[in-house]
């Protein structure tokens, strides 16, 4: 039986099943570096964990449990859970885009100047922050990823910024500019959220008309 896949059908499949192979592709990391960065540059390698570990935690949004485009659509959109305004399409591009390429071309950049990835390990802790406000706006204790967030990804940050702060890259863990980027960086979801409206409102006007 041939297992021949065309490119565009390889596309296909990762546009499908993302979630899955980011789950190998954090497992293979977490393994590689730990290995073979952890025991020379410890700094680094908690820069260069900042990609897998989010990797994981996309697996408890979208695998183990899952189902976080659901409750966004029917806890805080008040939408349908399928047709709302979250979607496949929708998840896809935002993880690909503000996740896959910036978090792991900052950990890569690090290996030159760890400045340029000291901004990550607040970001962890700000998206944590915003699954803990989800779940207060959906007035629901849980809501998928909230457990690594908050369990897994807040301490190793708070670790990964005493590692700054002992490097010297870091001066003042409560008052930097990498809080701010941080920051900031988390800010862009509403930014795209805004967008994402506007696509489904469009998306729901040209179902009415047809």
């Amino acid at each position: 039986m041939s297992t021949a896949m065309s490119l565009a059908g390889y596309y296909h499949w990762f546009h499908r099943e993302w979630m899955r192979a980011g789950l190998v592709v954090a497992v293979f990391l977490l393994v590689y570096l730990t290995v073979l960065v952890a025991p020379t540059n410890l700094v680094l390698y908690a820069m260069l964990l900042c990609a897998p570990l989010y990797m994981i935690h996309e697996t408890e949004e979208y695998l183990f449990p899952g189902g976080f485009v659901e409750f966004a659509n029917r806890d805080l959109y008040k939408q349908d859970p399928e047709t709302g305004l979250l979607d496949e399409k929708l998840v896809y591009w935002i993880n690909m885009g503000y996740i896959w390429l910036p978090l792991p071309i900052c950990g890569l950049l690090a290996t030159y100047d760890l400045r340029l990835a000291a901004w990550m390990p607040y970001f962890l802790i700000f998206q944590a922050a915003v699954h803990v406000g989800l779940s207060i706006a959906a007035r629901r204790w849980y809501n998928p990823g909230l457990a690594t967030a908050c369990l897994l990804h807040v301490p190793f940050a708070v670790w990964a910024i005493a590692l700054l702060g002992d490097a010297g890259v870091i001066h003042n863990p409560y008052f930097n500019g990498y809080l701010v980027i941080g920051f900031a960086y988390t800010l862009g979801l509403p930014i795209i959220g805004f967008f994402a409206m506007q696509r489904y409102r469009k998306r729901v006007s040209q179902s009415v008309s047809i």
